[in-house]
């Protein structure tokens, strides 16, 4: 949230309502976007910056037909990419799932090996997927998927 802020207080004309807290609860999500709509019918935006919180905001946008309102949730789960397609969500802010699986395996082995491990892990780049994006090839490995396929 923190790097959202500061990308809109360079647009000093957008007022940032207050953080709410879903706690990933579905109905928690579909009242506060329900709840904000009625309390701001001007509303400019949403910020989904959960998995669940982005699903469950494409799913209430959806079912009230107000895909007009922007929303970017933050992650690519299989439901975010559906309200993406849809039209209910305009963007994924997603990182690598392969690559930071990949790196929690190898740390994970490496531990059961007794092998010395890294203190911290470097932090995933991130991409935007758009509607227009989101069949990219070089995208693939940003948009989750539930099952385990290995890769060649």
């Amino acid at each position: 949230m923190q790097g959202y802020r500061r990308a809109l207080a360079r647009y000093p004309r957008i007022t940032i309502l207050q953080k709410q807290f879903a706690e990933n609860s579905a109905d928690k999500v579909s009242s506060i976007v329900r709840s904000t709509l009625a309390a701001h019918p001007d509303l400019g935006g949403i910020i989904a910056d959960g998995d669940i919180v982005g699903e469950f905001t494409g799913a209430t946008l959806s079912s009230l037909k107000r895909t007009d309102i922007p929303a970017v949730a933050f992650d690519a789960t299989p439901a975010e990419q559906k309200w993406l397609a849809s039209g209910a969500l305009d963007g994924l802010v997603a990182w690598d799932p392969y690559a930071l699986g990949y790196q929690g395996a190898t740390v994970a082995f490496d531990l059961l090996a007794r092998k010395p491990v890294p203190t911290s892990i470097p932090r995933q780049s991130y991409v935007f997927v758009s509607r227009r994006t989101m069949k990219d090839p070089q995208l693939g490995n940003h948009l989750y998927r539930y099952e385990c396929t290995p890769k060649a």
